[in-house]
Parts: C-alpha cells; sequence; structure tokens
C-alpha cells in the first residue's frame, strides 16, 4: 500500500473546505493507495501528477521509489 503525505498547504486547504468536500477528497486518496497508477494522470510538461475528484484536481508528487504520494496542493476548477 503506498503512503500518503499532505503538505501543509493541502492540510490547511483540507481544514478550511466544507466537510462533505474534505471527506470526499480525503476518501478518494485513500483509495488510490493500492493502485495509484490507474487513478493518476501526468501532469503535461510537469513531474506532477493529478487526482480529479468532482470539480477538483488533487496535485500530487508520486515516488515510486519509495512508494509514497505527495499530496502538493488542492484546486478547485483548476481547468475552467
Amino acid at each position: 500500500m503506498t503512503d500518503v503525505v499532505v503538505s501543509d498547504r493541502a492540510a490547511d486547504w483540507l481544514r478550511d473546505v466544507e466537510g462533505e468536500t474534505s471527506k470526499r477528497i480525503r476518501n478518494k486518496l485513500h483509495d488510490i493507495t493500492d493502485f495509484p497508477g490507474h487513478y493518476l494522470s501526468r501532469l503535461t510538461d510537469s513531474p506532477y501528477y493529478r487526482l480529479r475528484v468532482g470539480d477538483y484536481r488533487v496535485i500530487i508528487d508520486w515516488d515510486k521509489d519509495r512508494d509514497e504520494l505527495f499530496v502538493r496542493d488542492i484546486r478547485h476548477g483548476a481547468y475552467d
């Protein structure tokens, strides 16, 4: 199972956002730990990946050698 580490910025965002949205994102992060490659899409011209959760995008740095997902940021409507 892949470990998930959340940046201070993303943790603050999860604390400040509406309860149901935070819960959905946390649940999705838990769900992807068995097969992250199935859920993550590489960002164009970037070392990072994205996870889509409804209208939100979770920006992730995936260290495959350490089997760790580092949540860098969470954005709403990032591609509008």
